[in-house]
């Protein structure tokens, strides 16, 4: 089973974690910046996974990284993940209006990197996680 871990577990990275994990991905580590919306998504992932933040993360051993913050906010993530993740992860984002470039230092650090946006209107998780059934 693939881990991952996801940076900003809001509307967008909410339905990322529902679906992934409903198809052989363990969600390990949430980073959030509000806790309780941190906090309700975790109880409805098995298992459960741990809640922290950036700045507060050790190493985070997930082979797969997911920053779904706002736009502004994901070059300081990637900055701030340089030395947190190992050689050889996959850091993707999901800004649909930055490439991957953006997450420059990530790849000089030996991580793969990419950019997708799901091209959906996300709500809320629950509601994402539908609509990504037909994306």
């Amino acid at each position: 089973m693939q881990r991952i871990t996801i940076v900003g577990p809001g509307r967008l990275g909410g339905a990322l974690a529902l679906a992934m994990s409903a198809n052989n991905y363990q969600v390990e580590t949430l980073l959030y910046r509000n806790r309780g919306s941190a906090v309700a998504l975790a109880r409805k992932l098995r298992p459960r996974p741990t809640l922290t933040t950036l700045k507060d993360i050790g190493h985070i051993n997930s082979s797969i990284i997911l920053i779904a913050t706002q736009d502004p906010d994901i070059a300081a993530v990637a900055d701030g993940l340089v030395n947190k993740i190992g050689a050889g992860s996959v850091v993707f984002h999901t800004s649909g209006s930055q490439s991957s470039d953006i997450l420059e230092p990530l790849r000089r650090s030996c991580c793969a990197v990419a950019s997708f946006h799901p091209l959906a209107s996300i709500s809320s998780p629950e509601s994402g996680t539908e609509r990504f059934k037909d994306a």
